[in-house]
């Protein structure tokens, strides 16, 4: 009797968990675009202001964010170190290589593709033109995300919870 116990209660622990892992996609997501946000703001100030080099801006923004958005900006900046390639190639292969560790959807990545095919390639007005555009669709999906997160995240966790509790009924 003991083992059915324990093995109803990991049951329900497991379909929890699952059910909070899915919910925490939806916050990340949504955090991670305003890290994009934040990051897109910045590299426009420095950009426009402060005369940065792209390769320097990346170390920079990498310093400033932190999580995946972090990694991404650090894996353009050594892209950039090693390959004697150009900006939206090493933007591309750092997207290629770092995205599928965020939470971010196609959209965003999208996003992020157009802006870095610009970057490095136009004067500075220009580039804060393609900035703004980039911070705009983000400011969208950013909005999209809220509301999924709002709509699914309580959601998520209770049917992890509820999904448990079936599955422990359907076993007893």
């Amino acid at each position: 009797m003991m083992v059915k116990i324990l093995g109803a209660m990991l049951v329900i622990l497991a379909c929890s968990g699952a059910g909070y892992l899915i919910a925490l996609e939806f916050v990340n997501r949504t955090k991670q675009i305003r890290q994009l946000q934040n990051a897109l703001l910045y590299m426009e100030t420095e950009i426009m202001y402060g005369y940065t080099p792209l390769n320097d801006l990346m170390k920079k923004i990498s310093q400033r964010e932190n999580g995946p958005i972090s990694h991404f900006f650090l894996a353009v900046a050594e892209e950039l170190e090693t390959m004697e390639k150009s900006f939206q190639h090493c933007w591309q292969t750092a997207i290629d290589k770092r995205w599928k560790y965020t939470s971010l959807k196609e959209k965003e990545r999208q996003i992020m593709l157009q802006l870095g095919s610009i970057l490095g390639m136009s004067d500075r007005e220009n580039q804060q033109k393609h900035i703004r555009i980039a911070l705009s669709h983000m400011q969208a999906e950013e909005k999209e995300a809220y509301d999924a997160q709002t709509k699914y995240e309580k959601m998520s966790r209770t049917l992890g919870i509820l999904t448990g509790i079936l599955l422990v009924l359907l076993m007893f």
